[in-house]
């Protein structure tokens, strides 16, 4: 099973949801804080153990196609 560094996987969904390199600063702030509020949610899911830990769609269709194959 794939396993990925959190913080890489921030760094790349932040960088999916900028679109471009050349950030400013009020659309970081409003990343930063877009990206707070989801992690309120996921905490009330893990809280409620509802949720054990976050995979994007893609992430958990590539898992099944490994774990179908192995």
């Amino acid at each position: 099973m794939r396993t990925n560094n959190a913080v890489e996987g921030f760094h790349n969904r932040l960088s999916h949801r900028a679109g471009h390199h050349g950030l400013g600063f009020a659309k970081l702030v409003k990343l930063f804080m877009a990206e707070a509020d989801q992690m309120k949610v996921q905490h009330r899911l893990v809280e409620a153990e509802e949720l054990s830990r976050y995979v994007s769609k893609r992430q958990m269709t590539c898992n099944e196609r490994i774990n179908n194959l192995w």
